[in-house]
């Protein structure tokens, strides 16, 4: 996979890294866990990609956004918003820590 780019966080109870690769896929990895991937369908229309310490938002031509979040015990979730930021669908939701 062809990285865009890599984001690196330090939540809590461990470390997170989110690759956002130019084929339409988000990598998630988190401590030693086998990674999850996730197809965006809309990457190539991406405009702008954002975060803080708490989300990642990725943002298309269309208005529309992605928002993933690495949350406590090895949960990461991520929905999608319309340009209202109106919740549209939930496309990633995992319990690294649980098998």
């Amino acid at each position: 996979m062809n990285v865009r780019q890599e984001i690196k966080y330090k939540g809590f109870d461990g470390n997170w890294k989110l690759l956002i690769n130019w084929d339409n896929t988000l990598e998630v990895k988190f401590k030693n866990y086998p990674s999850r991937i996730y197809d965006m369908g809309r990457a190539k229309h991406i405009t702008n990609i954002e975060h803080d310490t708490e989300y990642v938002t990725i943002i298309f031509q269309d208005k529309y956004f992605m928002q993933f979040k690495f949350e406590y015990d090895g949960f990461f979730v991520g929905d999608l918003y319309d340009g209202d930021a109106m919740f549209v669908d939930s496309i990633a939701c995992f319990a690294f820590n649980h098998d």
